[in-house]
């Protein structure tokens, strides 16, 4: 968890070790990222939680950067609670050929939304068993059209403890 207000040499110490998943802010993921203490590189799944919120002019800057700095064969997913309508113009930058799956029965407003590129959506299935990892991951081939009935769209697998 790479988060700012915590000792920085903690979080350098902790990617030394070596890490599957890394979920952090965007600023330390920046900061960790631009001092050598996190490869970019080898990320194969980015997600963007709070999408709408990190599109806003204040996260800008850090979004590029880290957007800038993963590899092309990376897989990309962006979640958001609300989604205005300008961030298909924001997001279309870094995506490539991008799925939105939206959770609601309207139209842009309140709803969950997924938004992946689409040539790659596969690879959240295969990323189920990756290395001895264990993930919990929506199969975006499979979901219903109704959520609240269905919900057998989820990829089972071991704990992580």
């Amino acid at each position: 968890l790479l988060v700012g207000g915590t000792p920085v040499h903690l979080d350098v110490q902790a990617l030394k070790r070596g890490a599957h998943i890394v979920v952090g802010t965007t600023g330390r993921i920046c900061q960790m990222a631009q001092s050598g203490a996190l490869n970019m590189k080898s990320i194969d799944l980015f997600v963007l939680d709070e999408a709408d919120k990190l599109m806003e002019d204040c996260f800008q800057k850090d979004i590029n950067y880290l957007f800038s700095a993963l590899p092309p064969s990376r897989q990309v997913a962006v979640f958001s609670a609300t989604y205005p309508r300008d961030l298909d113009k924001l997001l279309a930058k870094f995506m490539r050929d991008a799925s939105l799956v939206r959770l609601n029965s309207g139209g842009y407003g309140a709803a969950i939304t997924i938004l992946a590129d689409s040539r790659e959506v596969g690879r959240f299935k295969a990323m189920t068993w990756r290395g001895g990892l264990n993930v919990r991951v929506l199969d975006l081939t499979k979901i219903p059209p109704d959520l609240t009935t269905n919900q057998s769209f989820f990829t089972s697998c071991y704990p992580l403890n």
